[in-house]
Order: structure tokens, then sequence, then C-alpha cells
């Protein structure tokens, strides 16, 4: 018998207490690095929550002991009272705790592994994970039973218990509850105030808004070309990171982020807002929902919760985030949902539109016409000049509007991840280039929508007299990108031009004519931008520098990230990236290859009485009905523009399905079946509001197959339509 056999049968056989104390102090370690550790981990990366929740430093102390203390403590005096009554069983009842969190260890580092190596995409996923899993367990159980160094090591790990709460305690988030205020550097002195006028629209690429001149597309968006006419339009702006919880902070503090820092006033001081604040010289209106950059006096505060409250709350929370992070994908998502606390999202709206100071946290990516048409409310002269502030979830998804103001989903359908996309969040594009543009699709529409909402942004300023006299900036957080197998939002080379390059805009007051600078311009440079325009000498160092600064500009641009870029002063490929977005979707409003998507562009149109029609069809097909208003929706009318579903496929079809889809007996889109792995039996289109105003009828879904070069309709047998005409009240 080896060394390490006898070690697992002496383990077995002898007297269960004799290793009572090393088996104690094993259940403290294991919970510490399987629940303690990780819980701990989400907790101080997620400052907003505890921001927003109002947390206090003796809540947060007691979350981590209860984390740390908690459930080992338990499992002890079920392992003490075993040892007494019944000694033979305690050393298996100590085996089954240390396999299940060996288990839950290797669950752990396996959802970490298919995120480090990208496979969410695989259609695997799920068999991924549950090996890597399955393989960490059994080593894990193996050493710690049959070795009597896995036994050692395990007993080593216990310094985890000393250095896992002193690194929480370290940690940017928690250390504002202990270490000292900074001195107070007094407050700025704003030489030249005037209404400030300051608008960041989510996810707009600027490459999006531009024709084949590089110029803005006036045809598609007239109003940023309206824009451009009257203020200085800076080409070459680019984004210093390709995340909102980092970007935002950026432009509002002329700094660059640090990566992994969480987007709370403790971490950025001397910003716009807190800066403006103390200066006493402004009234404000911030509509700002992602972010916790503002001084909490400018928020409608509620009540303090008792202590007890915000330990349960919060610990009710974290358990439900670690059934989200340690289970099988897909088996997690059947797991009860996260609280919208958690993502510093109200649970319900409480908000007044007409209620115009102070700062307002609506839920992110929810009811955002509303927000808009709140943020018009507010666009008006105060008694001291006003400060008045939108960051607007569009057209960042959930994809949603059409140019018209309509929408094609209700509030709660659009929260469906796109078709085609993977990952936790849905920022991966699968491999079907049709799903893809699909969405991209999608999102220009809503790129049409920002346009007639900063249209209504111009008319409003213009109607109460601040155009003329407001320092107005309007610009984007990142971009977003659209290519098969790759991420939305992680730059790579092919995607730097899509996710980089952002619109910015700033009319200084009294400024009647535009210009075009390519000046080599960052988020980072729009504060020292609006104290140079104020006569601001701003408190503390800035990395950024006005954009009419007289001194020559930067020669690289920086993207922060993990692995920080430096780029040459022009972000390379943009015009390559320009030409891809015209091919694919064309130029003005009624270019056919916008709609098409390039499948059988010839065929829209036409009468189903022009094509050869067999009615033997006999699959089933499914339309889903996404139009349907929901409790939400109550301002935004719906217009059932987006067809979407699922198909009937035998087991051997290998190819994908052409579907045509008629309304009034006329042609009005194209599609097929997706060929990604995950969506197999999905389909979607998009047709025209307006073909729908003129055609009310309810849509019949062909299966459309071609003979030679003859094409052939055949019935298909529909379940699921509900059709809802459009609506525009």
């Amino acid at each position: 018998m080896s060394a390490s056999e006898s070690v697992g049968v002496a383990h077995a056989v002898s007297d269960p207490r004799q290793q009572l104390l090393p088996d104690l102090l094993h259940l403290w370690v294991l919970n510490a690095f399987a629940v303690a550790q990780p819980l701990l981990s989400q907790l101080s990366g997620n400052a907003p929550y505890i921001v927003e929740q109002r947390l206090s430093g003796i809540a947060v102390i007691w979350i981590a002991v209860a984390l740390l203390c908690g459930l080992p403590l338990l499992l002890c005096l079920l392992e003490i009272s075993v040892a007494f009554v019944r000694p033979a069983a305690r050393g298996r009842l100590h085996t089954t705790l240390v396999g299940v969190f060996c288990a839950l260890l290797g669950m752990l580092t396996a959802r970490s592994f298919v995120r480090g190596y990208n496979l969410e995409m695989s259609g695997f996923i799920d068999v991924v994970q549950l090996a890597v899993a399955a393989a960490i367990f059994v080593t894990l159980y193996w050493l710690y039973n049959r070795t009597r160094i896995g036994r050692g090591m395990f007993t080593i790990a216990a310094t985890g218990l000393v250095i896992f709460p002193l690194s929480f305690a370290f940690t940017p988030a928690i250390q504002p509850f202990w270490r000292p205020a900074p001195e107070d550097s007094g407050a700025i002195a704003i030489q030249q105030p005037v209404p400030l006028v300051m608008v960041v629209f989510d996810g707009l690429a600027l490459n999006s808004l531009l024709d084949s001149e590089q110029e803005i597309d006036a045809v598609r968006y007239p109003n940023f070309a309206r824009l451009a006419k009257q203020a200085d339009w800076f080409r070459n702006a680019t984004t210093v990171h390709p995340r909102t919880d980092h970007a935002i902070p950026a432009i509002l503090s002329g700094k660059y982020p640090v990566d992994g820092t969480s987007p709370v006033l403790d971490l950025y001081p001397h910003n716009l807002f807190d800066e403006f604040h103390r200066s006493g010289q402004y009234e404000f209106f911030v509509l700002e929902p992602y972010t916790r950059l503002c001084p909490p006096e400018l928020q409608h505060q509620q009540s303090l919760r008792p202590l007890r409250q915000q330990v349960t709350d919060t610990l009710s929370t974290l358990g439900r985030v670690y059934l989200k992070i340690a289970f099988l994908k897909n088996v997690s998502a059947n797991m009860p949902s996260i609280p919208m606390a958690w993502f510093s999202l109200p649970p319900t709206f409480v908000i007044d539109p007409e209620d115009t100071s102070g700062l307002f946290r609506y839920a992110w990516d929810i009811e955002r016409e509303v927000q808009a048409s709140h943020f018009l409310n507010g666009l008006i002269p105060g008694e001291q000049p006003r400060l008045m502030f939108a960051h607007l979830a569009v057209p960042h998804y959930p994809f949603r509007y059409l140019p018209s103001g309509r929408a094609y989903t209700g509030e709660q359908s659009a929260a469906m991840f796109p078709d085609g996309t993977h990952g936790e969040v849905g920022e991966l594009w699968g491999p079907d280039e049709l799903a893809c543009n699909q969405s991209w699709q999608r999102y220009l529409l809503q790129i049409g929508y920002v346009d007639r909402v900063l249209g209504k942004i111009l008319d409003r300023l213009t109607e109460t007299g601040l155009l003329d006299e407001c320092l107005l900036v309007v610009t984007a957080d990142h971009g977003c990108s659209f290519r098969v197998g790759h991420s939305q939002r992680e730059p790579e080379a092919a995607s730097l031009p899509d996710i980089l390059p952002i619109p910015l805009f700033i009319k200084r007051p009294h400024q009647q004519t535009g210009s075009v600078s390519d000046r080599n311009v960052e988020t980072i440079d729009v504060l020292p931008t609006i104290a140079d325009v104020l006569k601001i000498d701003w408190p503390g160092e800035l990395d950024g520098e006005s954009v009419y600064a007289t001194t020559p500009a930067r020669q690289r641009k920086t993207v922060v990230m993990r692995h920080p870029l430096v780029l040459n002063g022009i972000v390379p490929m943009r015009s390559a990236a320009l030409e891809r977005r015209i091919q694919q979707f064309g130029e003005g409003p009624r270019d056919a290859r916008f709609w098409s998507l390039g499948l059988h562009p010839e065929l829209v149109g036409r009468n189903i009485q022009d094509f050869e029609i067999d009615t033997s069809g006999k699959r089933s097909i499914g339309l889903e009905v996404l139009s349907r208003a929901d409790g939400r929706d109550t301002v935004v009318p719906i217009v059932p523009s987006l067809f979407r579903g699922e198909l009937d496929l035998a087991p051997e079809e290998t190819e994908p399905v052409l579907l045509a889809i008629s309304i009034d007996d006329q042609i009005v889109g194209v599609t097929r079946t997706f060929t990604d792995p995950d969506y197999l039996n999905r389909w979607a289109l998009l047709i025209p509001e307006e073909v729908l105003d003129a055609h009310p009828e309810p849509p019949k879904i062909w299966e459309l197959r071609y003979d030679g070069d003859q094409p052939k309709l055949l019935t298909c047998r529909q379940w699921g339509l509900n059709y809802i005409p459009a609506s525009r009240e």
C-alpha cells in the first residue's frame, strides 16, 4: 500500500475526533475560497450598488463577517454535534461537505475559464464548463482525501482567512469607509458663468453618422447636420475607454480612468458635477442613470434603512448573484433573478417629470423616451445659470425605436438579447452574418431616433432662448461594432474604427457658424474645454486639454483597458469601416440595401400571383408578437415592424430555409433561418413602417424555394400569430 493510500485509509478508520480541529479549520478555508471571497469581490466591484443602497461602514463589516463566518460556523457546530453523538458518521459528513465546496470551486473556476477564453459562442458551453468543473472537483477532492500534501495545502491556505478581508478592505470601493476625507481645496470661481447643456448619447459610433464624403449624412440624420452648421465639430474625437462605467467618468473628470475603478464620487473627486456644485454658482438638472459622480445632496434622498435591513437585503442579493456566477450558464439562466438594485436600477419609477431641479436616476435602459421628454422639460432658464446634463441610453441596446419616434417592440420584449448574440450580456456576435447585420440595421434605425431626440433638444433650446447663450456639448461615451465572431465593445484591430471614434460637437455661447476640426481630440478633453470657455482655474491636474488650446495637439491616442492601447493620432481603417457600412446599408432613406440586407431585393414589392404557389407545404412556422404594448408603454406608439419567430426543422436539415413575408398579397420582405448553432430554427425580419401603415392586414409567411432561377412559394402552417396593427396614438 502506498503512503498516499495509507493516509486516506487511516483518515477513514481512525477516531474521527482526532482530526476534528484541522477538519473544522478546512471548512473555514473552503468557505473562504468557494463562497466568501467570490462574493466579497462581487460586492467590492460594485461600488455604485454600495453608494445607491447607502450602505454604512458598519453594515459592510457585518456583511463581510457573515460571509466569512456565518456558513462555516454553522457547519462546524453541525460537525461537532455529530462527532459527539455518532463519531463514526462525522468523517463521512466532513467528506461530503468538502466535496460540496470542491464542486463549488470547480464551477466557479469553470465559469471564469469559459469567460476568459471567450467560449460563450460555442454551441456546447455547458459541456465545456461541466468538464472543467468536474476535472477541478476530482483533483481537489482526491488531493484532500488521499494525499498528505493535499491536506497540508488546505491548511496553508488558511492564510486566505486573513488575506481576503484585508484585500476587501483595501479595494477602492471600501476604502472611503475608513480613509480620512481629503482636504477641501476650496470652491472654484467661474468667471464667465453661462448655461451649460451637455448631452451624452450612449454607444453612438461616429462612422454611423457619416456619408461617403465623411460628412454628416444630412438625409438620414438632418438634426446632427443642423447642429454641425452652428457648432464646432471635432471629427477626430475618440473615446478613451470602450465601457460606460469608465468612459463617462473620463468625460466628467478630464482624466484617464483606471481600469477596474468604479464610477463613484469618492474615486473621481473634482469632477464636473462636484466642482460646479461646490462653486454655488449653478443650478442643477441632471439625468445620469449609470455613474454615481454627482454629490448626494443633489439627489432626492430616500430615508436611511435600518442596519439590519441593509445587511439582510445585501446578503439576499449576493445569494442570487452567487447562483448566477457559480452554476452552468443555461442552468443559472433559470435561477432566481438578481434584484434590479444590484445594477443600481430602481424597481419602480416615482420620478415626477415636471420636477426639473436636482439629480434624477432613471433605470438606465428603460423608458428612454420618458427620460428624453423629462430632459426637454428641464431645458429652461433659471435664477442662476443652470447645468443641464443628460446621459441617454440610446442608440445603445435594447434596440426598440424607429426614426419616426415609434417603437416596434414593447418595453419588456425589447430587453431580450438580439438574435445571434452570445455571452452573459449578449456582447459577442456569433458566426451568422445575417443575424449580426439585422442587429446593425436596428442600431442604425435607433440612431435615427437619436437624431429625432437631438432635433427636439435644439428646438427646445431655441424656444426657451437658451441656444444662443449656452455652452452646448453633444457627444457619446463610446461606439459599437457589428462584426461576426467578434465583440461589440472590446477593441480589436478590425473594430477600432467602430468603437473608438465618437461624435463631439461644441457650440460656444453666441456662436452662429459651425466649423470642422480634425485635431486629435479625446473625451478627456471635454472638461478642460468647458473650463477654458467658462474661464475656470480647475483644481488639480487634468490629463486632457482644451480643444481650443493653441499648443500642438497630442500625437497619440490612448485607450485605457487591461492592456492599454496607444495609437497614432488617426484611428486606422476608418475609411474602410465607413465603406463597409455604406456597401451594406447604402445611403439615403430609400436605398433598398438598407431593408433587404442582400436577400433577394428583386422579389420585394411583387404580387404573390407572380409566383408558382405550392399548397402542399407542411412546414410549421411560429410568429412572436413583440409589438404588444405592456404596462410601461405609456408614451411611445407601437408599430409591428419586427417579425420574429421559429421554424420547425428536420434533424437532417443543415441549410438555412428561405422565407418570404407578404401583406395584402404583396411581398414585403425576404429572410432566412439563422445558421448560428444556438439559433438554428430562429428567423427575423424588419419591415418599413410605411409599408405597414399602407397595408394593415395580417402578414402571411411562405417558404421560398427556387427551381433553377424560378422562385416558388410554399404554404406554411402559421401559429402564434396575434397581429396588432400599427398605432400612431
